[in-house]
């Protein structure tokens, strides 16, 4: 009776009493996981938005007469300086009139809802809304995508017209959280960069020459593969730019696996031992400043990265402080906890089933990495943490539905990471050229396939393009596989120069 009772008074007092404007209150301490892009973006909200404030009753009656007063455009607005300066570094509001910007993402309210109902001791507030997201880059419409967020929030104590308005905001405010986060990650894992920087070299191909460091006109957008006709990339390595005389790498091939019923990786060494070539005779890393692992154990990764315990592994006794770019590389198998989601490399001798106890956790890995004195870190990923692979699952028992590993890790300052495969992908394998899918081309684009400009300066941009040109492709083509490789880091920043 005491809930039916107090749920029913408050709606009488509500009922003869109006709703005060929700006030808005701005967590700026929402953790946005790292920066999306450092070139320039615009954000626009345009008027309607801005001033949008939600004023209806409750969509279930329960209320009576009482209307909101949620300044959901208010929120939206305040909301963007938190989430878009820390995800952007050259954010800016608004652009000038007529303009052509790099990217464009511009947000409308297009619904919003809400509901009072008796669930709980007190009743429960629930808010949905629904924001419509455009990204435009140089004047070219990439993407649109509507999101659409519930948010529940229950009332703790008997609350008056204040009361509920403060709930109102807090359920809105979550809601636009919500819709910030899953777009900036929409944008940093769906191939959304890699459209902008290949506009972007549309853009100024159209405009003006493209300036180079050596007088080659530029190539147009690379057709696609010749499944029979291209070279071995095993052979006739070019030269490049020489590593530092402290410039440090890792490579690790896992190929064998101990336990029954864990698929091999039947290319892992053949890409390790090309990828070790590449550092020495393309790079030019010294032998002895090359940490190389084949058929790593758990044992073997914690004596080269560290551990939970102690972050001081091998690799970085190896790093001269402020110094040192360290180049490291995996190909093998990853997946995720069964329990807790979390992902692992699976070294050689461990059984899927007990990642907890025996796999090497991906979030130790990167919190490590952050912890080297490095001047400069990249990363390259050959491997899907989804528990799946080009032979077929790693672990017994199990749907493939099911298995998901969540991102969790350490922001890596300085550090260009590149993923094989987003987390619930399969990293394909090209039996015709004996590598995986993903480390062929990345190696290829390596070797000047890559250069857009033909300058001989070999971007982040442009072996990401390169990468989102031909793998996704390829891996539908010879498996009928999803396979979209991530990158993260500065786009700008030159990976090798060609001589």
């Amino acid at each position: 009776m005491f809930k039916i009772g107090s749920v029913f008074i408050l709606s009488l007092f509500l009922f003869a009493c109006a709703i005060p404007e929700s006030k808005v209150l701005v967590d700026k301490n929402v953790n946005v996981v790292s920066r999306v892009y450092d070139n320039p973006v615009v954000l626009n909200i345009d008027t309607s938005t801005t001033n949008f404030i939600l004023d209806t009753k409750p969509e279930n009656k329960f209320m009576g007469a009482v209307k909101a007063n949620v300044p959901v455009g208010k929120i939206l607005t305040e909301y963007s300086q938190v989430y878009m300066s820390k995800a952007f570094p050259n954010f800016k509001e608004g652009g000038r009139s007529g303009s052509v910007e790099e990217l464009v993402i511009s947000l409308e309210v297009k619904n919003t809802k809400w509901w009072f109902n008796s669930v709980g001791k007190y009743g429960r507030v629930k808010a949905q809304l629904v924001v419509s997201v455009d990204l435009i880059s140089f004047g070219n419409r990439i993407s649109n995508k509507e999101y659409t967020v519930v948010k529940f929030d229950e009332l703790r104590s008997m609350v008056g017209p204040k009361g509920l308005s403060a709930s109102l905001s807090k359920s809105f405010s979550q809601c636009v959280e919500t819709v910030y986060e899953e777009m900036l990650n929409d944008i940093s894992k769906n191939g959304i960069l890699a459209s902008v920087l290949r506009e972007r070299q549309n853009y100024v191909g159209q405009k003006q020459p493209v300036a180079v460091t050596r007088q080659i006109a530029p190539r147009k957008r690379p057709a696609l593969p010749k499944m029979d006709s291209e070279p071995d990339i095993d052979q006739n390595i070019p030269r490049g730019q020489r590593a530092g005389r402290y410039d440090v790498a890792v490579v690790i091939g896992n190929r064998d696996y101990q336990v029954e019923g864990v698929p091999t990786v039947d290319y892992a060494l053949n890409d390790a031992r090309t990828m070790r070539n590449y550092l020495e005779m393309m790079f030019g890393y010294r032998p002895d400043n090359i940490i190389y692992l084949e058929n790593a154990t758990y044992a073997a990764l914690s004596q080269v990265f560290g551990s939970d315990r102690d972050h001081r592994g091998k690799l970085f006794n190896y790093v001269k402080p402020g110094e040192s770019r360290v180049f490291i590389y995996y190909v093998g198998h990853g997946a995720p906890d069964l329990d807790s989601g979390e992902a692992y490399f699976v070294p050689v001798d461990t059984d899927p089933q007990y990642l907890k106890t025996s796999g090497y956790r991906l979030k130790t890995f990167y919190n490590n990495l952050a912890q080297l004195p490095a001047s400069q870190l990249t990363v390259v990923l050959d491997a899907c943490f989804s528990g799946n692979s080009d032979s077929g699952l790693i672990f017994s028992g199990v749907s493939s539905l099911s298995l998901r590993a969540k991102q969790d890790y350490a922001t890596l300052k300085n550090a260009t990471v590149f993923a094989s495969a987003q987390n619930d992908q399969v990293s394909t394998w090209y039996p015709e050229k004996r590598h995986s899918l993903f480390t062929y081309y990345f190696l290829k684009g390596l070797r000047g396939e890559a250069d857009a400009d033909r300058n001989a300066e070999l971007t982040v941009a442009e072996l990401e393009i390169y990468l989102a040109e031909f793998v996704p492709f390829m891996a539908r083509r010879l498996k009928g596989n999803e396979q979209h490789p991530t990158v993260s880091g500065d786009r700008q920043r030159v990976l090798t120069v060609l001589e």
